[in-house]
């Protein structure tokens, strides 16, 4: 889900009750399905290039991890990024609020992106709820190649920097791009920025 990024630290371990919900069960999905491989902690870090440490924080629900490690983990694990990080399963024809979804990411001045929906047959489709506070930035890893996103700007200006150029999506804007390249969302404005992204990406 995508599959990204970013600019945020390795993770780092909580106090002890402050890890929620879903971290608790990113970590223990990545350790249900190392051992469905039956993989060492060191023949994952080998092969997703995340240190044994934070599998090991991460497998054991005392570490949050950010975007880019997660999918790292997630294509060494051999399953989708959504797999990983998916959220409840949204009924048929039933509105659910966004609001008791968990943020997949945050950064100190209140950022944060929630996964909203996961799946499709012929391409994969992750859709994302954003905000992005004032000097707040996501530096994003290329997509699997032929990928593509679409983003809605909801309130405020968004600049979506795709290799060398510069995209400014203002509010009510929406804007479609290659992602199977290095991007970044950027908030230099002095006001949050709320957006919807779409994420596509071919089977």
């Amino acid at each position: 889900m995508a599959r990204s990024h970013d600019s945020i630290s390795e993770p780092t371990a909580h106090p002890e009750g402050s890890v929620n919900a879903l971290i608790a069960a990113v970590g223990k999905r990545v350790r249900t399905r190392r051992g469905e491989l039956a993989l060492t902690l060191d023949q994952l870090a080998t092969r997703s290039g995340v240190s044994r440490r934070m599998i090991t924080l991460l497998e054991s629900g005392s570490a949050n991890a950010s975007i880019a490690t997660l999918d790292k983990l997630a294509r060494a694990l051999t399953v989708g990024f959504p797999t990983l990080v998916a959220p409840p399963t949204l009924a048929l024809s039933e509105p659910a609020a966004t609001t008791q979804l968990t943020a997949i990411w945050e950064d100190d001045l209140g950022s944060m992106a929630q996964l909203l929906l996961a799946g499709g047959r012929d391409r994969l489709v992750d859709l994302w709820q954003w905000r992005l506070m004032p000097k707040s930035f996501y530096c994003a890893t290329p997509d699997p190649s032929g990928s593509e996103e679409f983003v809605l700007s909801l309130s405020g200006t968004l600049t979506v920097v795709v290799e060398s150029d510069t995209l400014v999506v203002k509010e009510g804007q929406l804007v479609r791009f290659a992602s199977d390249v290095a991007y970044s969302y950027e908030n230099r404005g002095v006001e949050p920025v709320e957006f919807i992204r779409a994420v596509l990406v071919p089977r």
